[in-house]
């Protein structure tokens, strides 16, 4: 009942709008510069935005769940049920499809993530400060030469061969100022 309490106070995030950045990354993919956005957000911003390429390494709160017979929910049953614990017809808890923590991550999804990264030529690392496992693993699985860090602070990361470029700043506002 907390984390419901808690989840529907903080996670909700059907009215939030994508920003610059997440426009960027559209227009990298729609010029074909962009194979995959792996990401660890479970906002569902990127496809609002409307990118087509994400892979959500932690799900989505987009999308619930029956935790017994996995009947699929909207992303407004959670947050529009008055139930402490919103519970489906069979008598299972709804779920939003997020990995919460000491969870295993959904099946498969390291290695789609690892198989992306390894096929990339680029690495564009950012938002983040590859503090979360067992995703922040997969990045040591580049075998590129080129790495871009984007994030407020510097991150304890260096691939060996990789010419890397750290850029200190707000992703959005970095990414605002790029053309294509």
């Amino acid at each position: 009942e907390i984390f419901f309490k808690y989840y529907r106070q903080k996670m909700d995030t059907r009215r939030v709008a994508p920003n610059s950045a997440h426009q960027f990354l559209v227009k990298l993919e729609e010029a074909g510069k962009l194979s995959v956005i792996l990401t660890q957000n479970i906002d569902g911003l990127h496809q609002k935005a409307g990118s087509k390429k994400v892979c959500e390494l932690h799900g989505t709160t987009l999308r619930n769940h029956c935790s017994k017979c996995r009947k699929e929910y909207s992303e407004d049953y959670i947050f529009e049920s008055s139930d402490p614990i919103p519970l489906c017809e069979c008598g299972g808890v709804v779920r939003p499809d997020v990995t919460l923590f000491e969870e295993e991550l959904p099946q498969g999804v390291l290695g789609i993530a690892i198989d992306k990264i390894r096929e990339a030529d680029l690495l564009i690392i950012a938002g983040t400060s590859l503090k979360v496992y067992p995703v922040a693993s997969v990045v040591r699985y580049f075998e590129g030469k080129h790495v871009v860090v984007i994030n407020r602070e510097g991150i304890d990361f260096t691939i060996d061969d990789a010419e890397d470029l750290l850029i200190c700043g707000s992703v959005g506002e970095v990414f605002s100022k790029l053309k294509i």
